[in-house]
């Protein structure tokens, strides 16, 4: 189906054996013509609300002409200033697949991650680097500290294409 509200959920990574809040924020693609106008509202609100944005991309499609406007839009807008933006090559389902984030790199993305969400593959690597990028302080907590202090961090997820969240 087709995201045009912000889809939110709360859960707990464990990164390096510590516990870490988030809230992933699935909004629908920006580009398409189907419900352009409240998905454009959606992903406004969640890029405001956001630690760090995850612009997903299909491997398999490649990077498209879209997709260019779109990053291209996010670095007009001076986001990357204020929080990080991270490629996401998602349907990258093989090693021998890797060779597809190649042409992701002409994006100027950085870092820039390959996943396939069907196989969950990558997606240890994009939380770890997503809570390096955040800096966000995994501490030597002990055991009955974890629970209670437990870091916060905001995604907000923004498929480039039009397409249920990569990340489920």
């Amino acid at each position: 189906g087709v995201t045009r509200d912000r889809l939110e959920v709360e859960t707990t990574w464990w990164v390096r054996a510590r516990p870490v809040a988030v809230r992933v924020v699935d909004t629908g693609g920006l580009g398409g013509d189907r419900f352009a106008e409240e998905i454009e509202k959606q992903v406004q609100i969640a890029l405001q609300e956001a630690d760090a944005v995850l612009m997903v991309f299909d491997g398999r499609a490649g990077l498209t002409p879209l997709d260019e406007d779109l990053i291209r839009r996010l670095q007009l807008s001076g986001l990357q200033k204020r929080i990080p933006i991270l490629g996401v090559v998602n349907k990258v389902d093989a090693e021998s697949h890797e060779s597809a984030i190649h042409e992701f790199y002409a994006a100027g993305l950085d870092p820039l991650v390959t996943t396939s969400a069907e196989h969950g593959r990558g997606i240890d690597d994009l939380q770890t680097i997503l809570i390096d990028t955040l800096k966000v302080d995994l501490g030597s907590l002990d055991s009955a500290e974890e629970e209670k202090e437990e870091e916060e961090v905001e995604l907000a997820e923004e498929p480039s294409e039009i397409e249920d969240s990569a990340l489920e």
